[in-house]
């Protein structure tokens, strides 16, 4: 096929594709947690494979929502001027993440977890609650991360502004490190969380700055991330035991950022070609991937509670627990788009 060049607005396009399938990721690794040994219901028939896959999605793909976001802030706030004060960032933040937070936890994903005996069997249902909403140990705890992640970016950005991008690079580098250090446990509403996600933001902050394409013209680059990427997440898989905590912290900081870029090249390149074209499907599955996101996660649980004692292959598994929960969320999120009262929850 002919190379086309990527304009700008396609760009925006891509991003938000890039978005949907750090979501996505998120409900497939999910979907196939089961089998690392790890999760709230774990199978008693392993598989390696789903394992070694969940682990691979869990080395990037937070950062690369993260880095996603990033790269839309830019774009809203220096060339579209909004969010032009704190209150204005704040409000329309808390509108699109805290409400969702604090309704879908309260409503439905805590009672879910609560009732399926997923909480120490001292603690009581509303010290459940409350405990779950400060501290929360469920797939709702990144809303209340990027909600923190953009506040404390707005608050350092005139510094950022001020010095050369690569004196900010070392800047939340440094912040990852402290943040991310195993010696201080401080995170009280996902703050420290936030703060060694920062990085990524900034990344997407400065692509989007720079003007920065990786992959649109040649599938080498591609190539060349995503096998670097892999290599590293198979020796830390194997070796990571005989790693110190700073080689650990800085290998996961270089997977996820190759994580992100074999990502976005394999987008650019795959658009450049006329092969990320968008359909009828997919537009929905965007349309909805932040409700998908909002409830799949007891959903899951519920299809695994089921599916699990019967021993059955894994790939049927994770591919029930995948579809059922997408289809379940979307039908869910349609429901509340409907009612002027409830849209706001799922962004309508």
């Amino acid at each position: 096929m002919n190379h086309t060049k990527i304009e700008d607005k396609s760009r925006l396009e891509i991003i938000d594709i890039v978005k949907t399938l750090a979501l996505f990721f998120v409900v497939l690794g999910h979907a196939a947690n089961a089998y690392t040994g790890e999760y709230v219901i774990n199978s008693l028939r392993m598989s390696s494979f789903f394992h070694s896959l969940t682990l691979y999605l869990y080395s990037f793909h937070i950062p690369l929502f993260i880095f996603a976001s990033g790269y839309i802030y830019y774009y809203c706030k220096k060339e579209r001027g909004k969010y032009s004060n704190f209150i204005e960032l704040f409000e329309k933040k808390a509108k699109r993440l805290l409400i969702p937070f604090v309704t879908v936890s309260l409503l439905f994903t805590l009672p879910i977890r609560f009732l399926l005996g997923f909480h120490p069997q001292s603690q009581k249902y509303l010290e459940f609650m409350v405990h779950n909403l400060i501290y929360p140990l469920n797939n709702l705890w990144f809303l209340l991360a990027l909600f923190v992640v953009f506040v404390l970016f707005y608050a350092l950005e005139p510094v950022v502004n001020k010095i050369h991008w690569s004196l900010s690079v070392i800047l939340f580098v440094t912040i990852f490190f402290v943040a991310s250090s195993p010696a201080y446990y401080w995170n009280i509403f996902m703050t420290q969380s936030a703060f060694g996600l920062l990085i990524y933001f900034y990344l997407g902050y400065l692509f989007r700055e720079k003007k920065i394409t990786i992959g649109e013209k040649t599938i080498f680059p591609v190539i060349c991330v995503g096998v670097t990427h892999f290599l590293l997440f198979q020796i830390t898989l194997f070796n990571r035991l005989q790693f110190n905590p700073n080689l650990i912290l800085a290998a996961n900081l270089v997977k996820a950022v190759l994580g992100i870029l074999f990502v976005l090249s394999l987008c650019n390149y795959a658009f450049s070609r006329g092969g990320l074209l968008k359909n009828r499907y997919t537009k929905m599955i965007e349309k909805r991937s932040f409700g998908i996101y909002l409830f799949h996660e007891p959903i899951i649980f519920l299809v695994l509670i089921v599916v699990l004692p019967k021993l059955w292959s894994p790939l049927l598994v994770v591919f029930m627990a995948l579809t059922i929960s997408v289809i379940v969320s979307i039908i869910i999120t349609i429901l509340l788009e409907k009612n002027k009262h409830t849209k706001g929850i799922v962004g309508g």
